[in-house]
């Protein structure tokens, strides 16, 4: 009997260790020390947002994009059709020209940040076993109706990555697919992307935060 004991609890200890191995993440264990840490970087450095530029897009840099599929979001901005029919080295230089545009946008946003706070939902449906989720939260301001913003994530790997959200019911990929659509049906992806080329070299990070970082 005491012969079979062993063999028999390894394989107990195994089946429990895989099924922790195994477990679904929690969005929530990268949305909440993400939005944690970067009201923290705006509230201390709330004075210089604007004076001092570098401020808000290190944030943007270091503590958000590392979280953000741009792989993934460069491909559904352009669309599937266009994507596929582009060359690898023009989904090369999309990417970080597209990157450079949504990283002005948000920290423009953040700019102008007063004391905002986020408030997270819980997860309807739940995340044990998905691979995709939609995470519902609000931006609570002060002194004006909170703001409603939904994150969809994607599981790779272990770590769940943001490939879109919306800002008031708004999507930023569909909002970014709608201003693309006209570009690229006049010269596919090259064209799209020298446009922005020369929408991100014209106004330097500084200048973006004071006027529109859409393009034009």
């Amino acid at each position: 009997m005491k012969r079979h004991a062993a063999p028999f609890l390894f394989l107990v200890f195994f089946s429990l260790f895989s099924a922790v191995a195994h477990a679904t993440p929690s969005p929530m264990d990268m949305l909440q020390p993400t939005s944690d840490k970067m009201l923290s970087e705006l509230k201390v450095h709330q004075s210089t947002l604007k004076s001092d530029p570098n401020r808000v897009f290190n944030i943007v840099d270091k503590v958000l994009l590392p979280h953000f599929d741009m792989d993934y979001m460069a491909r559904s901005v352009i669309g599937r059709a266009a994507w596929m029919s582009a060359t690898a080295q023009e989904k090369k230089d999309f990417t970080p020209q597209f990157t450079e545009l949504l990283t002005r946008t948000y920290a423009a946003a953040l700019a102008s940040y007063s004391d905002q706070t986020v408030k997270f939902y819980p997860i309807r449906g739940g995340y044990e076993g998905q691979t995709q989720v939609t995470v519902q939260s609000e931006v609570v301001q002060p002194s004006a109706p909170a703001v409603p913003v939904s994150y969809i994530l994607l599981l790779e790997g272990n770590q769940w990555k943001v490939v879109d959200f919306s800002v008031d019911n708004v999507s930023v990929v569909n909002n970014f697919r709608a201003q693309f659509s006209g570009d690229l049906d006049q010269g596919g992806l090259a064209n799209l992307t020298q446009k922005l080329k020369e929408h991100n070299q014209k106004l330097s990070r500084a200048d973006a935060l004071k006027g529109n970082t859409n393009n034009e």
